[in-house]
């Protein structure tokens, strides 16, 4: 009898577990969610089993990355033209808590235009001096003319500020991406998830004379997913094999069809792996190893 009542008692209190693990669990909203995973699963903080934080460096002129960076239906074209219209917020970088303005992108924009200077004695030749307008304009007029009847300068102006006018670099010269990314498992569904989290864009170190790449700005993942959604027509992975099943670009990085080496992971420091070897083909190399530790870890987690 006296078992019987303790069985009872046990029984009763798993019960009352139950129903406030129940009230509590109905009590969770969207708010305490970490993110939502491409299978639309919402993943809460108190799920997580283990966090890594990655930043990866995606080059789209590397064959693999080329299907994001066809021929005028560059991955970089859409994002730019819809931020220089400011239709998606840019952030100064990848912690996505400051905004930047669209003159402030515009600028970074910018090309860097060399001219050599003039000896004493290609001045004395005339060189560089600013001819007449009349020279210029010959019989077809001045320039104030060339605003006549018929023609819209201040609409051909706007339109030129919105497409950042001809000192911009084009997109085709945008070719890297900086990715930042978080490594999450899901202790509920025992399973492992890569969640993107901004991607900035980055001109080359080879567009400048100084040899230093320049940050252009960053945007959220989830922005650029809902602008890759709204237009299709722009938003294209190329699929070189066969061009009727091309993709959009967000179920591109959802299926995690690109390349992109880790650049680094986080740390005490914030160092890159560059930073950390002095050796960049050391540190190419243990980009790899990195690489090839995440995936050991991954499957480390499903063998405890």
């Amino acid at each position: 009898m006296k078992k019987l009542s303790f069985l009872l008692i046990i029984i009763s209190g798993f019960a009352l577990s139950f129903s406030g693990n129940a009230q509590i669990n109905s009590m969770e909203t969207p708010d305490d969610a970490v993110f939502t995973s491409a299978e639309g699963n919402t993943i809460y903080k108190d799920d997580i089993f283990f966090r890594k934080r990655v930043w990866r460096r995606m080059d789209l002129t590397e064959k693999m990355n080329r299907p994001f960076f066809a021929f005028n239906n560059e991955i970089t074209k859409l994002i730019i033209d819809k931020a220089l219209a400011g239709e998606i917020d840019i952030y100064e970088n990848d912690s996505l808590t400051t905004k930047m303005t669209v003159e402030q992108f515009t600028e970074n924009m910018k090309r860097e235009v060399f001219t050599a200077a003039l000896t004493e004695e290609e001045k004395a030749m005339g060189f560089g001096e600013e001819e007449e307008a009349a020279d210029d304009w010959g019989d077809w007029g001045t320039p104030e003319d060339s605003g006549a009847e018929g023609t819209d300068t201040g609409a051909a102006e706007e339109t030129s500020s919105v497409s950042g006018g001809d000192d911009l670099f084009f997109p085709s010269q945008v070719t890297i991406l900086e990715i930042m990314e978080d490594m999450i498992f899901d202790r509920k569904r025992s399973r492992l998830y890569w969640t993107i989290q901004s991607i900035s864009l980055i001109i080359p170190a080879k567009e400048f004379e100084t040899g230093v790449y320049r940050r252009v700005g960053a945007f959220k993942y989830e922005d650029l997913v809902e602008l890759w959604r709204e237009n299709p027509d722009q938003s294209i992975w190329f699929n070189r094999q066969n061009s009727a099943e091309h993709r959009n670009l967000a179920d591109a990085f959802k299926l995690r069809l690109f390349d992109a080496r880790i650049i680094k992971v986080d740390n005490p420091e914030d160092l890159q792996l560059e930073d950390i070897y002095s050796d960049r083909k050391r540190a190419l190399i243990e980009s790899v190893n990195m690489e090839q530790k995440l995936m050991e870890m991954e499957h480390d987690l499903w063998s405890f």
